[in-house]
């Protein structure tokens, strides 16, 4: 009874009807706005609210769909309704707020994207706390530093060997963890509160942590779900506010520990508010999940996004098993990193050159869509088939194409690198438009993209313009590399930059101008017709020996586009010319080989492809095409290809979580054969 009464308090609106969110997506133009400055008087205040808003609109249409796992295997797919997530979002915010959470305070999530992640996220918000969470698949020595800077009330991990791990990590490092209470999520369902309590008497017991961590007692899904049962009722918390921080969202820590950004409820609004005319969602309409939502791009956009515009977020199991369960959700809309993209491309590419015939056709058929393309008059959108021979070419190839990620997908967005145009056309050759942004963690995180302003905005090669509200400038006085007039660091103003960084205020004076800018480290200039193009990142670029300085990034999405290429690090700091550190696709590789005439067995292993004595030259000339033209100024391209037989990947500690290349450490492994080129 406590528990009701308390959610019911939590739960009631405050004053009058409950406040809309967004704008209906079949609207033309975006709302009129006085100011960016804070919520109008049809603004949610808070993440929270926002939910209250959708789930009062769609409360008995799906709002996730997840694969159960028990025993080890995965069951049929089980959908929650936004009426459902409401319902469970009150009920642990009553937990939370039996096990002492009060406004302000920290609530810490390690978990895989999963319903209990977001009802955990939503409940913290409704008691005006804090959420932060971690990766999983990063290292424990990463966790016992969050967890540290962090000092939750509350920490939810999947399993109790975690915590375990997280604490010890946190000994050998001299780690001070607060006490706090942790609920092990186990394979619990998220909405069901009959499931066995952890050890009886767990949320009662004090572990034995090692000495000098922390004193924790250990609490069961099934025991958050009904803490608050038999207390007292409480007193209804203050409703949080749209300037109170609502997460901290840790940086990826390509170089050094992770910062933890403090991101208000309305920094995200903004971005949620501003940020329906780059890509309207029709309720009902199902993603394919997959992008962490440990990450900014992934908790705004992923998550709090789509639950905002009532759409069903299908979560994927793994970015492995992506292709096979988009067969079972055939998802409307996919957001992803532009590494999947490349992906896509490379291995489609390769399927269709499998055989002559087949190849054939598939040129045929992207030049005649890149010759539609061209007249449409505009970018990143889809160009509908209109003559026969555009019909001809969807029914024996893109529409084949497109059912590899389920045959419904339409839209598509790419975030947190940049994007290669080649691959921007294969996935508009399919069909499916597919929308660029820019932006970073501690800007909510979406400053600019295309879509911004209609489909006549967009523009191949850029991220468009900046958001409603937002205001970039260009600081051309940072660094002596710019490849042409205007180029330098981006900087960004409005209501969608961070508050700072949480507990680190020398780390927030580095970032932040005295007038509010936020300094990105990203490279940019204006291009003549008015868009924003990304040119690098500052920390990124290299100085060769000639004095002449080299951005990465560009060749490199280049360079994934080709279907050998699996993942490449562009460098050369010092040498004569840039090198390309690559690992290839095996197949691909193989077959190059082949070509050049080298006796290639089957069974052959990436590593013994790698270790052929013209696998890394035949690469090279395979890459000409796309190295040798422009734009790349011939001090750009690569003089030498070196070979990587291992794939980069978050367990070995060369990618972060968000998918993002760790060139240090990628270089590193490779520093003899770097230092003797000249």
């Amino acid at each position: 009874m406590a528990a009701a009464l308390l959610g019911a308090l939590l739960f009631a609106s405050a004053s009058g009807p409950r406040r809309v969110l967004l704008p209906r997506p079949t609207d033309d133009a975006a709302p009129q706005r006085a100011s960016w400055d804070g919520p109008e008087s049809n603004d949610p205040a808070s993440l929270f609210e926002a939910l209250q808003a959708s789930a009062a609109e769609h409360a008995n249409l799906p709002a996730f769909g997840y694969l159960p796992v028990v025993g080890g295997a995965a069951r049929t797919r089980v959908h929650v309704t936004y009426g459902e997530f409401e319902g469970l979002v009150a009920r642990l915010a009553c937990g939370l707020s039996a096990l002492g959470v009060k406004p302000g305070e920290r609530v810490l999530i390690l978990l895989p994207n999963s319903v209990h992640w977001a009802g955990l996220a939503y409940a913290a918000n409704s008691l005006g706390a804090i959420y932060a969470a971690m990766y999983p698949q990063a290292r424990p020595s990463e966790w016992a530093h969050i967890a540290g800077d962090a000092q939750p009330r509350v920490l939810a991990v999947q399993r109790e060997e975690q915590w375990e791990q997280l604490q010890a990590a946190a000994t050998e490092a001299g780690v001070r963890l607060p006490s706090m209470r942790v609920v092990v999520v186990g394979d619990a369902e998220p909405l069901s509160a009959r499931a066995p309590a952890l050890g009886g008497d767990a949320d009662r017991a004090t572990t034995q942590p090692p000495a000098g961590s922390a004193a924790a007692s250990l609490v069961s899904w099934h025991e958050l779900l009904t803490a608050a049962d038999g207390a007292p009722p409480r007193a209804r918390p203050r409703a949080p506010r749209p300037h109170d921080v609502c997460s901290l969202v840790y940086t990826s820590g390509t170089t050094g520990l992770p910062k933890g950004v403090c991101l208000t409820n309305w920094n995200v609004l903004h971005n949620l508010l501003s940020g329906w005319q780059i890509g309207c969602v029709q309720p009902g309409e199902r993603t394919a999940s997959f992008l962490p939502w440990s990450h900014a791009f992934g908790a705004t956009f992923d998550l709090h996004f789509m639950l905002s515009h009532g759409a069903h977020i299908n979560l994927i199991s793994q970015v492995a098993q992506l292709a096979a369960e988009a067969q079972a959700i055939r998802p409307h809309v996919l957001l992803a990193v532009p590494r999947v993209w490349s992906a896509l491309h490379g291995k489609v590419s390769a399927a269709m050159g499998a055989s002559p015939l087949k190849r054939a056709l598939f040129q045929r058929a992207q030049a005649h869509a890149h010759s539609r393309l061209r007249l449409c008059g505009y970018d990143s959108y889809a160009a509908p088939p209109d003559t026969l021979a555009d019909k001809l070419f969807d029914a024996l190839v893109w529409r084949r194409v497109r059912a590899t990620l389920g045959g419904s997908i339409r839209l598509c967005i790419s975030g947190a690198a940049p994007l290669s145009p080649v691959v921007l056309d294969f996935v508009r050759s399919m069909g499916v438009t597919l929308l660029e942004g820019y932006g970073l963690s501690e800007t909510g995180p979406l400053v600019a993209a295309n879509g911004v302003g209609g489909r006549a905005s967009c523009a191949r090669g850029t991220v468009g313009h900046p958001l409603p509200g937002v205001r970039v400038a260009i600081d051309r006085a940072v660094w002596d590399g710019a490849q042409s007039a205007g180029e330098g660091e981006l900087i960004v103003y409005g209501p969608n930059v961070m508050r700072g960084y949480w507990r680190n205020p020398s780390s927030t004076r580095a970032a932040m101008n005295a007038d509010g800018g936020f300094r990105t480290g990203d490279t940019a200039v204006w291009t003549p017709s008015g868009h924003l193009r990304i040119t690098g990142r500052l920390k990124e670029h290299f100085k060769l020996n000639n004095g002449r300085f080299v951005s990465p990034a560009p060749l490199e999405e280049a360079l994934l586009a080709h279907p050998a290429v699996a993942s490449v690090v562009l460098d050369g700091r010092g040498k004569a010319a840039p090198f390309a550190l690559i690992v290839p696709h095996a197949p691909e590789l193989a077959k190059l080989l082949a070509a050049d005439g080298a006796p290639v067995a089957a069974d052959l292993t990436l590593r013994a492809l790698c270790a052929q004595r013209r696998a890394a030259p035949v690469l090279l000339e395979a890459l000409a095409p796309i190295i040798n033209k422009p734009p790349f100024r011939p001090y750009e391209r690569p003089a030498t290809v070196l070979l990587d037989a291992t794939e980069w990947s978050v367990a070995n500690g060369l990618l972060t979580p968000s998918l993002k290349t760790k060139r240090q450490p990628v270089l590193s492994r490779h520093a003899d054969a770097i230092a003797a080129l000249p």
